[in-house]
């Protein structure tokens, strides 16, 4: 008797055991009917690798029913558990809950679909990370997970934190043990393993690739790490910085006591940041076009900046005016840019894990001040809407950074001299190894990506990892026969800005992988540049190379075809 007919009950489930049995462990199978999906939710908690683990939903899902966007699913097994489901501090119900979709027409790979913040629900597992045409649709199983805890039982979403295993499930475990289930699920609904397995995903997906890279190295052959979150706190603390930038220099709401924040920055104000910085630099990799390619020659200062097109200084000499940003405004920028500081005015290490590497500001690219997806605008906010990071970011650092937790401390407050020593050094939530071995020695291959604008995780904390990645690994050429880096020039947080942001990376892992196809270049494309043409194609170039315009004098900008990488 198979494993699969061990954990089925009923005289039904043992009837699509003989039609499973039928296929020969090839991708065919019986008709689409619910009989191969019934079965699955029928298997018990001994048929799987990690216990308990409970099925809770497993229904056939017609071709059509279910759609991504525009893209329908095809006929697939819809697979629903929890795996360590317990009561935990304050008698909530914490565990790890998964989704797996099976489709009847199966490419042999699996996927695991990356989650977002922190957590707290259960994504749809269409695959949609990564690529254009959702994962599922192609023929992917996929795999989606909660980390292990449900926001709907929790005050906030950080509060999972006040759990010690709820830490370690948000961490690492949820993706382990999900991993682990939902393969076990793969094999008996298929009659084998994957032939191929990717873990794809942006921000908290980013960090689950590189979490995988460094402690599951097995699991995956393939992943693709996006504008990772892997050191969290640290990036908690440049956030939380940058709000604290642009909190000094308003007032207060007299009924809420909260900064009005969006009294900081005008559409003017940003839109004039943006033509100084664009002046400055957008022209040193020999193309006016928006896009700072050469962001390592921009030498660029607001408090000295002076317009070359007009004389006058962006900062202003003394009452704010419309054509220069006032000096508070000018401070805030530049402590934004530089990263938390304590009272010496230098730069904070690392607390977390330490790696001896400093707690990061965010870069003067050429998107820095974009007004919907830029740095400054998660903090700024409207007359209505608080700014992102109070919710994003700074709300973590009582529940998820300090240790012991302390709900009632104000982040606003947070003081880089004496508050450093009260947080976590070792969290558990914290992924900045750069011992890759394991992962190297068993041929996986990874895709870091991160967009130069990305308000949150700083790109400096991607690019360092990298740069002391390569140091361990005999430099680039050698590190990138297993790992690459690719930064997306005015790009926010994934997505968004005046940038290339749509490319499919999951295309470029597969090739690799799977035909030894290294990327020396993703095509994305983009359509919300702000001056002609509006729409464009680039090359997004393996660092530490960058895209350089090579076409005619004149030519089309706006074809990848006329860069290469230098």
């Amino acid at each position: 008797m198979n494993e699969f007919s061990q954990g089925l009950k009923s005289p039904l489930a043992l009837l699509v055991v003989a039609l499973l049995s039928g296929c020969g462990g090839s991708s065919s199978f019986p008709p689409p009917t619910d009989l191969s999906c019934i079965a699955l939710g029928q298997l018990a908690s001994e048929a799987f690798p990690v216990q308990p683990t409970q099925i809770t939903l497993s229904k056939f899902v017609p071709a059509g029913s279910v759609s991504s966007g525009s893209t329908p699913m095809p006929d697939h097994c819809q697979v629903q558990g929890v795996v360590n489901s317990r009561l935990g501090t304050g008698g909530i119900r914490f565990g790890n809950i998964f989704e797996v979709r099976l489709p009847l027409n199966w490419n042999g790979r699996f996927m695991f679909q990356g989650g977002g913040g922190t957590e707290g629900s259960l994504p749809s597992a269409f695959g949609t990370a990564g690529s254009a045409v959702p994962a599922l649709a192609q023929g992917y199983a996929v795999l989606t997970q909660n980390g292990g805890h449900d926001n709907a039982l929790l005050s906030s979403g950080p509060a999972f934190a006040l759990d010690t295993q709820a830490q370690i499930d948000y961490g690492y475990g949820s993706i382990d043990v999900s991993t682990q289930t939902a393969k076990s699920l793969v094999q008996k609904f298929y009659g084998r393993s994957p032939d191929y397995s990717y873990s794809v995903g942006c921000s908290t997906g980013g960090k689950q690739g590189m979490t995988f890279s460094q402690m599951f190295p097995t699991y995956y052959d393939g992943i693709v790490a996006g504008d990772p979150i892997y050191n969290q706190g640290a990036n908690t603390l440049s956030e939380t910085n940058a709000l604290q930038a642009i909190a000094a220099i308003v007032g207060q709401d007299p009924t809420t006591n909260k900064p009005l924040c969006y009294q900081s920055f005008t559409t003017a104000d940003q839109q004039l940041f943006t033509s100084a910085i664009l002046e400055s630099c957008d022209a040193l990799d020999g193309l006016t076009d928006g896009v700072i390619d050469n962001l390592a020659a921009c030498n660029f200062d607001p408090a000295t900046y002076v317009f070359k097109s007009t004389s006058l200084p962006l900062q202003c000499a003394s009452d704010k005016t419309a054509s220069c940003l006032s000096t508070a405004q000018i401070g805030a920028i530049k402590r934004i840019n530089a990263g938390p500081r304590n009272a010496l005015g230098q730069a904070i290490k690392n607390p977390f894990k330490p790696d001896g590497t400093n707690v990061a500001g965010y870069a003067y690219d050429g998107a820095f001040m974009a007004t919907s997806s830029g740095i400054p605008a998660r903090d700024i906010g409207t007359a209505t809407a608080a700014p992102g990071n109070l919710a994003f970011a700074a709300v973590q650092i009582p529940y998820m950074w300090m240790n012991p937790p302390v709900p009632s401390f104000d982040p606003l407050t947070i003081n880089y001299d004496s508050d450093i020593a009260k947080l976590a050094s070792n969290s558990p939530m914290v992924f900045n190894s750069t011992d890759l071995s394991g992962f190297k020695k068993r041929n996986g291959k990874i895709i870091y990506y991160h967009g130069l604008s990305d308000p949150g995780p700083p790109v400096t904390h991607t690019v360092n990892y990298y740069n002391q990645l390569t140091s361990l690994n005999g430099g680039v050429a050698a590190t990138q026969s297993f790992a690459r880096l690719f930064l997306v020039p005015n790009m926010g947080h994934c997505s968004g800005g005046p940038s290339t942001d749509t490319f499919d990376p999951l295309a470029a892992i597969v090739s690799w992988v799977e035909k030894g196809v290294a990327p020396d270049t993703i095509v994305a494309s983009g359509k919300n540049f702000t001056t002609a043409p509006t729409t464009r194609s680039r090359p997004l170039c393996a660092y530490p190379k960058t895209a350089r315009y090579t076409g005619p004098s004149g030519g089309d900008i706006s074809l990848a075809s006329n860069y290469s990488c230098q």
